[in-house]
């Protein structure tokens, strides 16, 4: 008889150095402390070494800009510049940090994911901050340094304003280290632009490269015909060069000066193209990613995928009866909320008291200018069929306001074609009863009787 005792195993016990993980973005801003921006914080397991973190903090990275853009807006695991945690700044590549050297209490570590900016001469976080790829930044920043002189131009509401200003920071800090910050005037008058021409000697003597940022110009400066190629005469020959950025929004009424065109690299930001056309959908999604619930995230995604949707609707019918020019920019919608039944509420009351005023006046001009060269669609019938709140009594659905034909200036074709018909058999009655008078062609009938008119028409 065997004595021996059976074999007991003790449960085995895991022990893991992080439990929960928060994982931020380190965004670099001007002149300020760079952002730190949440994007998820999850539970982990078994993660006791810094590969492990960095392993995970990536792909929470990776799965964040899939999100955003299909294309990542250009960006990757190498536009990281380091992982930071608590006081340590850590390369992704560093296999051989010790984790224990982090204080991490109750098994929680945040980690901060820093972009590369400015400083690492990489345009990553200015892409995840303006939500315009990479790709597109890199040829915006190569035509500022290669022709001196560029103009943003594009309808109202599309950022090129912000997109200026944070661009001539980056511009600046590669030419002279933000020695000298950007000069930056905006809302040009003609005395605005004539102190800043009598100035510009004063700057050329400096023997500094900087950049100007002109950002926008009066309907004064713009009626005044001044001939903007002074300030290139001035500039073209500075050594080190002056950059000059401006901005200008599209205006059908009011042509650009051949100065203009000659003296300029004009980048067109359209609302239909890239890197415009699915900004909106960017913005929302990222918006709520930082503030919104997250066990709440695909239903808002499905309403800001909408709302992205509703605004190319509304932009095709007024390029469609007036002009791109005219088209509405996407941060008319930027002020969405996060909460899904208070964005039902906003969308209604952004739809009847901005957005409709404007639409009706817009189209409204174009048929004036163009003519009724189009069949009208009442852009509400696609919205309400649309439509991604649910509710049962559907009232805020229905206070949305529609649109008249009177209140665009359209005429009814059916109606004006019936109408024309109309005039043209009352003529022949008349030439028929003048016949009839002439030449005694029978009794005359009665052309006044309503009934027999009604039933002759």
């Amino acid at each position: 008889m065997n004595d021996e005792k059976p074999l007991t195993r003790k449960p085995s016990v895991i022990w893991a150095l992080v439990k929960e993980m928060e994982v931020s973005l380190l965004i670099d801003c001007d002149y300020q402390d760079a952002a730190v921006i949440k994007i998820e914080s999850f539970q982990v397991r078994r993660v006791n070494t810094y590969k492990d973190v960095a392993e995970l903090a990536i792909d929470t990275f990776i799965k964040h800009l899939k999100l955003l853009d299909k294309q990542m807006l250009d960006l990757s695991e190498q536009d990281i510049d380091y992982l930071q945690m608590g006081m340590h700044k850590v390369p992704l590549d560093n296999e051989t940090f010790d984790l224990s050297m982090v204080k991490i209490e109750d098994g929680f570590l945040p980690c901060h994911l820093c972009i590369e900016g400015k400083k690492s001469w990489s345009l990553a976080a200015l892409a995840y901050d303006t939500l315009i790829p990479k790709e597109y930044l890199e040829k915006y920043f190569c035509l500022v340094i290669s022709q001196q002189f560029v103009v943003f131009y594009g309808p109202s509401g599309t950022s090129k304003s912000y997109l200026a200003v944070r661009l001539a920071n980056v511009v600046s800090y590669r030419v002279n280290t933000n020695k000298i910050l950007p000069l930056i005037y905006r809302h040009i008058t003609p005395a605005t632009w004539k102190s800043l021409v009598d100035n510009i000697p004063d700057l050329i003597e400096k023997k500094e490269s900087m950049v100007i940022v002109l950002d926008g110009f009066s309907q004064s400066f713009v009626n005044s015909g001044i001939d903007i190629s002074d300030i290139v005469k001035l500039l073209s020959n500075s050594n080190p060069p002056i950059y000059v950025i401006c901005t200008i929004s599209q205006n059908p009424n009011y042509p650009v000066a051949n100065e203009w065109q000659l003296n300029f690299r004009w980048i067109w930001l359209p609302n239909h193209e890239e890197p415009i056309d699915d900004i909106l959908q960017r913005y929302l999604r990222r918006k709520f990613i930082h503030h919104g619930n997250p066990h709440l995230q695909k239903e808002y995604f499905r309403i800001a995928d909408w709302l992205n949707s509703v605004w190319k609707h509304i932009n095709k019918i007024i390029e469609k009866f007036h002009s791109v020019e005219c088209t509405i920019g996407p941060t008319m919608f930027y002020s969405c909320p996060t909460d899904i039944l208070s964005a039902e509420e906003w969308f209604v009351d952004l739809w009847n008291y901005s957005i409709t005023p404007y639409f009706m006046q817009t189209i409204k001009q174009g048929i004036e200018s163009r003519g009724q060269v189009h069949t009208w669609e009442d852009p509400l019938e696609w919205i309400l069929q649309s439509y991604p709140w649910v509710s049962e009594k559907a009232q805020r659905k229905m206070k949305l306001r529609r649109i008249r034909l009177e209140d665009i200036g359209y005429r009814d074709k059916l109606n004006t074609e019936s109408r024309v018909e109309q005039k043209r058999l009352m003529e022949f009655l008349h030439q028929l009863e003048m016949l009839m008078l002439d030449g005694g062609l029978g009794e005359i009938p009665d052309f006044t009787q309503l009934d027999y008119l009604e039933s002759a028409l």
